[in-house]
């Protein structure tokens, strides 16, 4: 595959990157005269989840590459490419930094694109996906952003920097599943956990926002987008789900108001 070529220069990566994003949303599927065979999509799905590919080190070619990985996973997911998630997950979990980041882009593309698909069976199996990967995905971010939390309290920037942009995009993969991948709130074993977990990082994030020191080091705004993402996935459960989310409401609606009034 061309894009991944290091030797080349970065703009021709980056033109075939969105080549092949092109190619894959127009020809996976047989339309007209051309189409790409079975043969060439398994060699492609293989190559696109390899460990060479997830250490692309340039995100403008990775962007595009994610892009039409989820274009392949709404085609081919779940029954044609079982796969995906497994091996998403496994990135994640004994990967290098470098690959982590990258999986984690991937997996965000991916719950985005599956959670648009409006096929009631479709929808099922993304609700049933959404059961293993909240397992995974809540305890790893909590474990990072309480790790990014103590790095910063030690001083210790270079390592807190690594860890924000793997807690950011774990919440925002699970802000995806918690909107779209939950069925019923008031059925689920993952909401009550996902939720203290979300108002127990935001009590300890909005006062490092707050603060004017804090407000000058280089993670003030990763701090910020961090309860913007924690703050719209609540609006977003009470939008969706204004019966299921009744429960939980209350010590949001405290911790929200009291911080309004500090």
């Amino acid at each position: 595959v061309i894009y991944s070529r290091e030797e080349l220069k970065l703009e021709v990566r980056q033109n075939a990157a969105i080549q092949f994003k092109n190619t894959v949303a127009k020809y996976w599927n047989k339309r007209g005269g051309y189409y790409i065979s079975d043969d060439e999509k398994e060699h492609l799905k293989k190559q696109i989840l390899s460990k060479s590919a997830f250490s692309e080190k340039n995100i403008l070619v990775y962007r595009q590459v994610a892009v039409a990985v989820a274009k392949v996973a709404r085609f081919d997911w779940p029954k044609k490419w079982p796969t995906l998630f497994p091996a998403t997950l496994e990135v994640i979990s004994k990967g290098s930094e470098v690959q982590v980041i990258r999986a984690l882009h991937l997996l965000l593309e991916v719950l985005r694109e599956l959670s648009s698909r409006r096929i009631f069976m479709l929808r099922k199996a993304f609700h049933k996906a959404a059961g293993p990967l909240l397992d995974f995905l809540r305890p790893a971010w909590f474990k990072t952003t309480q790790q990014l939390i103590s790095a910063v309290s030690q001083g210790n920037f270079q390592q807190a920097k690594a860890m924000s942009e793997r807690s950011l995009q774990l919440l925002r993969c699970l802000n995806v599943l918690v909107a779209y991948g939950i069925a019923k709130l008031n059925d689920s074993k993952h909401a009550r956990g996902l939720f203290e977990g979300f108002l127990q990082i935001s009590k300890l994030l909005l006062p490092k926002c707050r603060d004017q020191q804090q407000k000058q080091h280089a993670l003030a705004n990763a701090f910020r987008t961090m309860v913007l993402v924690i703050g719209s996935t609540i609006i977003g459960c009470i939008k969706r789900h204004p019966i299921g989310f009744a429960g939980f409401l209350k010590p949001f609606a405290q911790f929200y108001a009291e911080s309004l009034t500090k």
